[in-house]
């Protein structure tokens, strides 16, 4: 393991839909000791407070009454989530997990994600609960987190895989005990590559990975092939600095 003695490490763990970050993510955390956290989560949190709340916008990002309500709702969200070693997110005592999992829920992220506004709190947000989570290390996974939000992590990495392996994924998480139809996974192929497309298009921290960032295509390998790739290059890394 790392030396804890040292300044803290972030790790990036950025991708695409389904490339298998979170579980990776996990999984490496896990074991080095360290602690873990989705940045898809936080912004699936703040979507769905924001059409819980009936503030979620159609189109309007610089409506006054909206940015007013964001921000109240993100200063709300940070003061009183709480983020349990397995990457849960318990707000006023109740786990959210299944709403935030919902592919509807995943549509409002990816919506608001194109506010510059919300980006910029949210950003603010991740680099705080950082310095707080852990003292040796943090592994964070995203979208943006090695191109913005942690421009100079040490170790960045960007998952990738081909849209049929992650559409086969996807249906597994949410319908583990049912199977697909094909028109099923044609739906969920869909759902997946609009957000992808729609993510890398944007303008604002579009999905990309880091110049400096290791690529792993995800396709063919399983999640312990993956993570202890990662965790190579991390002890890696130790031992040089």
């Amino acid at each position: 393991m790392p030396d804890s003695s040292k300044t803290q490490t972030i790790v990036t763990i950025d991708g695409e839909a389904s490339s298998g970050k979170s579980s990776v993510a996990r999984k490496v955390a896990g074991r080095l000791g360290w602690r873990w956290f989705s940045s898809g989560k936080l912004y699936r949190m703040v979507g769905y407070m924001a059409w819980k709340q009936g503030f979620l916008p159609t189109n309007d990002f610089a409506r006054p009454d909206y940015q007013k309500d964001l921000a109240e709702c993100v200063k709300h969200l940070s003061a009183a989530l709480v983020f349990t070693p397995d990457g849960k997110m318990l707000l006023e005592g109740i786990d959210y997990s299944q709403q935030l999992a919902a592919e509807e829920t995943g549509r409002h992220a990816s919506f608001i994600a194109k506010d510059p506004k919300c980006r910029q709190l949210l950003s603010e947000w991740q680099r705080q609960l950082a310095q707080h989570l852990s003292p040796q290390g943090v592994v964070i996974e995203g979208r943006d987190m090695g191109t913005v939000v942690f421009p100079s992590a040490p170790l960045k990495f960007f998952l990738t895989c081909d849209l049929a392996t992650k559409t086969q994924r996807r249906w597994h998480e949410l319908y583990p005990h049912q199977q697909p139809t094909p028109s099923d996974l044609q739906k969920m192929s869909d759902l997946l590559s609009q957000r992808d497309q729609r993510d890398k298009a944007r303008k604002i921290a579009p999905l990309k990975p880091a110049d400096d960032a290791y690529v792993i295509d995800t396709t063919h390998r399983d999640v312990n092939n993956v993570v202890g790739c990662i965790v190579a290059k991390i002890h890696e890394f130790a031992r040089s600095t």
